[in-house]
């Protein structure tokens, strides 16, 4: 006799799509309860939620996607995790929806931090919602700066975007550096970077 075994999966093709990237991790942020932020991509870099983070049950922002998100209010909570880039060429992709006025003031808004000691990549690693005192012109846009030490300023390689994203919209971001000289930023897909100046004092402290 002959038997068929089949397999079947859950998973969207967003997800097989990033899965098939093999990504160092992928943080869906889709969880309902607890402390722990699932790494998805089977390398084990789970973080943790801090400060009160929100649980969203509404659906996902992808066609056949219905993963939830987790909302933060930027002041006190965020998903803490170990650093997991340390060389040169890398990406950062995610997600934000925000209605958060960044146009005027001194706020900003961080979406991905690390801090990392690396003879390549030096102490941090920022892609953040701008603000006018630090960026006049660019608040509320996507802006990524990768420093050559653990001291503020000082960035070797940076881009912020013409493009706001704090219009209650989702939008996707992505970071790609590919040495300590260059890298660009893209807003829904589309390249929208405006190279920074490496001196000192370019950014938040």
């Amino acid at each position: 006799a002959q038997s068929i075994m089949a397999t079947l999966t859950t998973e969207s093709a967003w997800e097989q799509e990033v899965r098939a990237l093999s990504p160092l991790a992928w943080w869906r942020l889709g969880e309902q309860s607890g402390t722990v932020a699932q790494d998805s991509s089977g390398n084990g870099n789970h973080g943790t939620y801090e400060g009160g983070a929100v649980f969203d049950s509404r659906g996902g922002l992808i066609l056949g996607d219905d993963d939830a998100a987790v909302e933060f209010s930027g002041a006190d909570n965020r998903a803490l995790v170990a650093p997991v880039i340390t060389t040169y060429p890398f990406s950062i992709v995610g997600w934000v929806q925000t209605t958060e006025d960044l146009e005027a003031g001194n706020l900003w808004r961080q979406l991905y931090a690390q801090a990392v000691s690396d003879v390549e990549i030096g102490g941090r690693i920022l892609v953040l919602m701008e603000n006018e005192t630090y960026a006049p012109g660019y608040g509320g846009t996507v802006t990524f700066l990768c420093d050559d030490d653990d001291s503020a300023g000082g960035f070797v390689v940076g881009s912020v975007t013409g493009t706001a994203i704090d219009d209650g919209q989702p939008h996707m971001f992505a970071v790609t550096a590919t040495s300590d000289t260059s890298a660009l930023v893209y807003v829904d897909g589309v390249d929208v970077s405006d190279p920074l100046s490496s001196a000192a004092g370019t950014g938040p402290p």
